[in-house]
């Protein structure tokens, strides 16, 4: 749906609009295999720890998509710098939070599988275009934020007892919705967008969203790959992801 506010009172609302918009992908996700065995505690220790290897390479292109927003600041933005560097030292808080998760496996030895670069690569053609801003950024790292503490939110109530070995990573994203820390970024956005830019945000936020589903989508749920044998590393991004492909089609 376009986005039709112009008021400055309407503006603060894209955020939400476009969590709205976005809530049959968020079901989708909630409804994958892997997300349906995390909550219900079935869910292979291996396909756990394949899952926690593959997300640290999204949480290091997180950081980097914040420390590209942070060079976009302008010195009247220093109240949207606290914000970034807020959000900047949680995404590197929880890298370590994962390397504690693996409880002894070493996720410095994984390799990144295709549904991640997907991601990964998105987010970093989004931030390095040349005419990326803040509200493009945004749009791209929220629905993350937005997704796992919306998924935590869901299925906590969900658990009838403590049993379930996932019971940890279940309440911390459900904390992260009850403190509503997506809502530092999503006040970046709110502030930052421009409504001649709807069909741009909107094409970033929902192309997250459909890489959060096929990210969840492709974790394995049995024989997944333990992280004991590949070496971590960057990888280049494609010619053609994020901003350049929206860039593209108009």
């Amino acid at each position: 749906m376009p986005f039709m506010g112009g008021s400055k009172d309407m503006r603060t609302r894209i955020s939400v609009q476009l969590w709205s918009d976005s809530m049959g992908l968020a079901h989708e996700s909630l409804r994958t295999p892997f997300v349906i065995r995390l909550s219900d505690g079935t869910l292979e220790r291996c396909s756990f720890l394949h899952y926690l290897g593959q997300d640290t390479f999204y949480r290091l292109a997180y950081a980097d998509a914040f420390k590209a927003a942070l060079r976009l600041c302008r010195p009247e933005d220093e109240h949207l710098a606290l914000r970034l560097r807020t959000a900047l030292m949680q995404a590197e808080q929880s890298f370590v939070i994962h390397m504690q998760r693996a409880a002894g496996f070493d996720l410095s030895l994984c390799k990144p599988e295709p549904a991640t670069l997907a991601y990964t690569d998105f987010l970093q053609a989004t931030h390095s275009h040349p005419d990326a801003t803040l509200a493009d950024i945004m749009s791209a790292t929220i629905p993350c934020a937005r997704l796992y503490a919306w998924i935590g939110h869901v299925l906590l109530p969900k658990q009838m007892d403590s049993s379930n070995p996932y019971m940890e990573w279940i309440e911390n994203y459900s904390r992260k919705y009850d403190d509503r820390r997506f809502q530092d970024l999503e006040a970046i956005l709110d502030e930052t967008f421009v409504p001649e830019c709807y069909d741009r945000v909107s094409y970033l936020y929902s192309e997250a969203m459909r890489l959060e589903r096929e990210f969840f989508a492709a974790q394995p749920l049995t024989g997944g790959e333990c992280p004991t044998t590949h070496t971590l590393k960057r990888h280049p991004k494609p010619a053609r992801a994020g901003l350049n492909a929206h860039c593209s089609a108009l």
